[in-house]
């Protein structure tokens, strides 16, 4: 689909430079004071679970345990290569700081693997990223005792990853689909309900720029990532050797030895010229091709291509127009072509500026003519379209039922039609003033009967929807925080206890428990008691949550505490049917048990603590969040703050956005000013300023 992204910004972290040539290792020494050089490479980095991403790098990573793996020039002096490494991985006091914890393992003097357990500080606050660290190995010794003075770092930029889920389109029921541990985003194929294209970036940078990726194919039903070592596009621009997948996407065909996942569905495609644009037809037997010399601006020719038959004809030769450009970042776009079934739309541009030069290839008649939509000229033609073709939705033309424009204001980007229907489903984010939080909602509007209705609310408006099932009847979602929102600041102790989601006893598949986006490592497990209650241990899982816990001999009590800006303290009895909460005694849904010399808490019980709990036993998972001591606010010029709060201002680690939804600040704020370390932004996303503020003033 065609679209300008004047305003595309991306947030992302600064390059540390290229890759590295392998020279022979040099000699050792045994002065201590001699140093090796940079250009005697004395080490290479990378991450064990992705070796694509290595030293010098700066990357995305998740929150989960990772390893690097650490292969030296020559062997070295083991705790000189520890003591490196920790003192130099976090750079500054920044109070954003994560908490490392680092374990080394070594094959031999020169293979080290490095494995690093991160606790994200003011994990309650969404944000984009949540802190950097570095393996950093300069300053540390040969085992001949030379000191490594250059070395290539692994600089990694924490986010939390998303999780995948299909919300059914009646609005009666959620399925998690995927939870996995990498900073993958997703797309949806339209061809199939099966398969998702998954990427995630190498280089990463605060800029506008775009930046290379590394892609993947999620298989659903084998629940598994399968790596490609080639680019993979829903449409396709390259050169004229390249390889449809008729589940869906495209890959230029790689270099001899280097091999992609063998698949039936791949149908390798030869054209002479430069593609300017490959998309599939509607019924996946055709590839549509824009065809000419790469650097070629006008005369280029439209092309069908059979998957069957293996053969092409040129449709029109020498068409008017040129490859459509970005108007943000001045490249040449990939021409898409759009088959509703009878008609193929697709879009050039005149050569001398960027108005558009709209066609449409008709199947009965097998010609390509000059179409007229019912937008102005000016507008983009850009647009989704209902099954049937009867209603679309232009990027910023509005929604059309033929040549009429219906009173609906949509944001085209977000909006997804589902299959059979005239419904259009779409993400909207709510304030809840009553809780002093933004949640996030799926609505979906009737477009014969111009009817909308929330199907799903409260969730977490950190959420994306990526796309619908063929049949029409789910809607997938990609989140962080996968599930409800809860209230900011509830009544301690006065939440439901009761946990909705049931799990059947089974020692061969133990509950795997997931405390904000981290997966516990417990010592002992989850277990099912008193028909399908899940308990958990208790001590385990609040420690981990901040948590203190104590142990009253007399009378088998538990004590748990937790300060911060609201004081708590739980405690109850074994066997009890109640406990205490902040000194107020309440019924308990489930009494605590005693296995062996450890406490298990029923679950549920988690919820009056001020947790949200959401779960799967199919998938035999359990999804624990804190409530945040944070909120929403909607200030007086129409701007909104999300972060910490205080007396319902502005308090501790939070962001500003202007009314426009971009963010201008994030950092600390005190008593609704700025305060502390903080980021100002101008309105392209781009960092302004970067330092300290003095009650609202920077502080240079």
């Amino acid at each position: 689909m065609y679209r300008r992204n004047v305003f595309a910004v991306l947030l992302c972290m600064l390059l540390l430079g290229g890759a590295i040539a392998v020279p022979a290792a040099a000699a050792e020494s045994a002065s201590p004071d001699r140093e090796v050089q940079a250009s005697e490479e004395p080490v290479s980095i990378w991450l064990e679970s992705e070796p694509r991403l290595r030293a010098p790098i700066r990357t995305l990573v998740s929150d989960s345990p990772q390893t690097y793996v650490l292969e030296f020039a020559e062997p070295m002096n083991r705790e000189s290569v520890a003591a490196a490494i920790r003192e130099q991985a976090v750079e500054g006091q920044s109070p954003n700081a994560p908490k490392l914890e680092w374990f080394f393992r070594w094959e031999n003097d020169r293979l080290l693997k490095a494995d690093v357990q991160v606790t994200i500080k003011n994990a309650e606050i969404r944000t984009y990223l949540y802190g950097d660290y570095r393996v950093d190995v300069r300053g540390a010794l040969t085992s001949g005792g030379k000191r490594i003075k250059e070395a290539p770092v692994f600089m990694a930029s924490i986010q939390v990853p998303t999780q995948l889920w299909r919300y059914s389109a009646s609005g009666e029921s959620r399925e998690l689909l995927a939870a996995y541990d990498e900073p993958y985003s997703f797309l949806k194929l339209s061809h199939s309900d099966r398969y998702l294209i998954g990427s995630r970036p190498t280089d990463f940078c605060e800029c506008d720029a775009v930046l290379d990726r590394l892609y993947a194919l999620y298989d659903l039903e084998e629940k598994r990532l399968i790596p490609y070592p080639v680019k993979l596009d829903r449409v396709y621009r390259g050169t004229g050797d390249f390889v449809a997948d008729r589940r869906g996407f495209f890959y230029e065909r790689p270099a001899a030895g280097i091999e992609v996942p063998g698949s039936a569905q791949a149908v390798p495609i030869h054209v002479d010229g430069y593609v300017h644009g490959a998309s599939f037809s509607k019924d996946g037997r055709h590839v549509f091709l824009y065809v000419g010399d790469e650097d070629q601006t006008e005369g280029l020719s439209v092309m069908l291509y059979s998957l069957e038959s293996g053969t092409a004809r040129v449709l029109e030769e020498s068409i008017e127009g040129a490859p459509p450009h970005d108007q943000g970042f001045g490249r040449k776009m990939a021409v898409e072509f759009r088959d509703d079934g009878k008609q193929v739309y697709f879009v050039l541009h005149d050569g001398e500026s960027y108005r558009e030069i709209r066609y449409a290839y008709d199947w009965e008649q097998d010609e390509i003519r000059s179409v007229q939509l019912p937008i102005p000229d000016e507008y983009w033609s850009g647009y989704s379209a209902s099954s049937d073709g009867q209603y679309r939705l232009y990027a910023n033309g509005g929604l059309y039922r033929g040549e009429e424009r219906l009173d609906y204001e949509a944001n085209w980007w977000s909006e997804h039609w589902l299959d059979g229907t005239h419904r259009l489903v779409h993400s909207a984010d709510d304030y809840q003033a009553d809780q002093l939080q933004y949640t996030g909602s799926i609505r979906v509007l009737d477009a014969g009967s111009m009817e909308e209705k929330t199907l799903y609310e409260g969730l977490y408006h950190y959420f994306r929807i990526i796309g619908t099932s063929g049949d029409g009847n789910w809607i997938y979602v990609s989140a962080s925080q996968p599930f409800h929102a809860v209230a900011v600041l509830p009544a301690f102790g006065s939440r439901n206890g009761k946990l909705d989601a049931r799990f059947t006893p089974n020692a061969d598949q133990p509950i795997a428990v997931y405390l904000d986006g981290a997966r516990l490592n417990l010592e002992h497990p989850p277990l099912g008691i008193d028909d399908e209650a899940l308990y958990v241990p208790m001590r385990e899982v609040l420690e981990a949550a901040g948590w203190k816990i104590s142990w009253q001999t007399e009378g088998q009590r538990i004590v748990a505490e937790k300060s911060g800006r609201s004081n708590r303290a739980f405690s109850a009895s074994i066997g009890s049917a109640y406990g205490e909460f902040n000194g107020r005694r309440e019924e308990l849904p489930l009494a605590p048990r005693l296995v062996g010399d450890t406490t298990y808490l029923y679950a549920g019980i988690l919820q009056m603590l001020g947790m949200k709990l959401d779960g799967d036993d199919h998938k035999r998972v359990l999804f624990i969040r804190q409530t945040p001591e944070t909120g929403g606010l909607v200030l007086p010029d129409g701007s909104k703050y999300e972060g910490g709060l205080k007396d319902e201002q502005p308090s501790g680690q939070g962001m500003l956005f202007d009314k426009l939804g971009r963010l201008i600040y994030e950092g600390g704020f005190e008593n609704g000013v700025f305060h502390g370390s903080g980021r100002l932004y101008d309105e392209n996303g781009k960092i302004e300023y970067a330092g300290q503020f003095e009650r609202g003033e920077k502080a240079e």
